[in-house]
């Protein structure tokens, strides 16, 4: 089907106008039509007093049920598709507000989620795999095993291991709204659209560096400088989310430092180790003042 548009009316007034006339024709389909009215599913959680509390323990969003994941994080994987191939490997969605995300909200953490209302559709996530490259895309990911405790969806409490494994790999979305009888989702504030795809601005680079100058190159945590080799010091997002970079949420850590807030994933070299190791004696020895 096609749309058909008629600019009779505006002709005759260009022509009173004694403005030029052009051709001109609509090749806009309804297919076209429908990606230029699509809302997007993902958007940002601006603040926590936009989520409620609903039967249950459901993530209500102006009396209507959202989910939460965390659309972009790390991944032990060479590829997008590598990383994807076994969701388990994955991050997990969040389906009531369970123990990981109050331990989140603790930790000041819970800004990395943004709500969803995909139901059928895979999640968009952006992947930084093991070459530090990022990659974006649509996958399947697993509802949170600790939601399906916390709600004991379909008895899960009680049910042997292999059929709580059934329980979380054919986890139906739909199925969990229509057998809750609650509204489906309204469009959340922030979309994948309207912010960076990767966490990372483009010019990451010189806010990295600005910020760490301003702290004279010297790491928050234990205090060593690192003026005489910058690049021994990185810059830290205290919350989590990397498109988020007022001075509020860095924080100035040398790499070792760096490391131990990312337990299990960023791995310091032994040459930068040392450096950094050798840095801390010299400053912490009495001499070091007397020679510059």
């Amino acid at each position: 089907m096609r749309l058909d548009v008629n600019f009779a009316a505006l002709d005759r007034l260009r022509q009173r106008m004694e403005a030029p006339l052009q051709n001109w024709q609509a090749n806009i389909g309804l297919g076209r039509v429908k990606d230029i009215i699509y809302e997007p599913h993902e958007r940002e959680i601006e603040n926590l007093e936009e989520l409620d509390v609903g039967p249950g323990d459901t993530i209500i969003r102006e009396g209507r049920r959202v989910f939460l994941y965390i659309r972009e994080f790390y991944v032990n994987a060479e590829t997008f598709e590598e990383a994807c191939s076994d969701p388990e490997k994955l991050r997990k969605f969040h389906i009531v507000w369970c123990k990981t995300l109050h331990e989140m909200k603790s930790a000041g953490r819970f800004e990395r989620y943004v709500t969803s209302d995909r139901v059928d559709e895979p999640f968009g996530v952006a992947l930084r795999t093991n070459s530090g490259e990022w990659a974006c895309g649509d996958t399947e990911i697993y509802v949170c095993r600790w939601c399906l405790q916390h709600s004991n969806w379909q008895n899960y409490r009680a049910a042997p291991a292999k059929q709580r494994l059934s329980l979380v790999t054919h986890f139906s979305r739909r199925r969990f709204l229509e057998t809750n009888h609650v509204k489906f989702a309204d469009v959340p504030s922030r979309s994948d659209d309207s912010t960076p795809a990767l966490g990372r601005v483009k010019d990451w680079s010189e806010i990295s560096r600005k910020y760490r100058h301003s702290k004279q190159f010297r790491c928050e945590d234990c205090g060593v400088d690192c003026s005489k080799k910058p690049s021994l010091l990185d810059t830290h997002h205290n919350n989590g989310v990397l498109s988020d970079n007022r001075y509020a949420n860095l924080r100035a850590l040398c790499k070792i430092c760096h490391s131990l807030k990312h337990r299990g994933w960023y791995k310091v070299s032994a040459s930068d180790e040392k450096a950094i190791e050798a840095l801390r004696q010299a400053q912490r020895s009495p001499l070091a003042d007397q020679n510059p």
